[in-house]
């Protein structure tokens, strides 16, 4: 029966023990002490060939809710400029939300690009547009990048993994049909009835429209010009008279 409490040298493994029925490896980074444990032999000299060749940081074994909970009171943005309250709220409420009930107690080192790719299609499952997409994923980007500057990974999951949605919404009209136009028209109040039918007729932006001159305009026959009233202005469109 193999001793639970004592490590024993794996024979022709410097650095492996054998503790209970795991195989141990022990390691320094940065100066400090750490071990880890393996159930066969193969992968603890998998991990010791790791070590051998620099690559010791430990990854952390703390799960995305644990971290995205600390992370929510830390952050102060990636920039000189810090996090305005606005988008700390919606990052607050993207992690709250979505992330943390869909990432749970995932530890942060199992989360990577396949995992963070079905999120995002996870994200488009809920009906969300494209840009609501990408505004749910960008705290998790931001969280991840933070750990990552935190040694807390060995590489940033988030690196390369764009957000690819479908916008399958119908597209709106951009502008009125004539039926649509005629029954604005009729529900216009008589006092604005011209304004409207101007507006209508020519497509002027508003601040077009009122800046028009009454003098240009005939209601029997009219074609659409081009006015600059000073040069310092932009142009406007008319109704012009024949």
């Amino acid at each position: 029966m193999p001793d639970s409490t004592r490590r024993i040298p794996v024979p022709g493994h410097p650095g492996i023990y054998t503790k209970g029925s795991r195989h141990v490896v022990r390691y320094r980074h940065h100066g400090t002490l750490h071990s880890k444990s393996f159930r066969t032999l193969s992968e603890a000299r998998r991990f010791k060939g790791q070590v051998d060749s620099g690559d010791t940081l430990p990854a952390s074994k703390e799960s995305f809710k644990s971290y995205a909970t600390r992370w929510l009171i830390d952050y102060s943005g990636r920039t000189a400029k810090g996090l305005a309250d606005s988008t700390r709220a919606s990052y607050k409420d993207a992690i709250n939300r979505v992330a943390i009930p869909y990432f749970k107690t995932t530890p942060l080192q199992r989360i990577d690009p396949p995992l963070l790719r079905k999120f995002i299609k996870h994200l488009e499952s809920l009906g969300l547009a494209p840009n609501s997409v990408r505004r749910m994923y960008a705290p998790v980007r931001a969280l991840l990048a933070t750990a990552y500057d935190d040694g807390l990974l060995k590489t940033n999951p988030a690196t390369g993994v764009r957000v690819i949605v479908k916008d399958n919404r119908q597209q709106k009209p951009t502008w009125l049909t004539a039926d649509q136009t005629r029954a604005l028209l009729a529900a216009i109040p008589a006092e604005h009835a011209d304004l409207a039918y101007f507006l209508a007729a020519t497509g002027c932006r508003i601040s077009e429209a009122l800046s028009a001159q009454w003098g240009d305009i005939d209601g029997t026959e009219w074609t659409v010009r081009e006015q600059r009233p000073n040069p310092d202005s932009g142009p406007f469109l008319c109704l012009r008279r024949h």
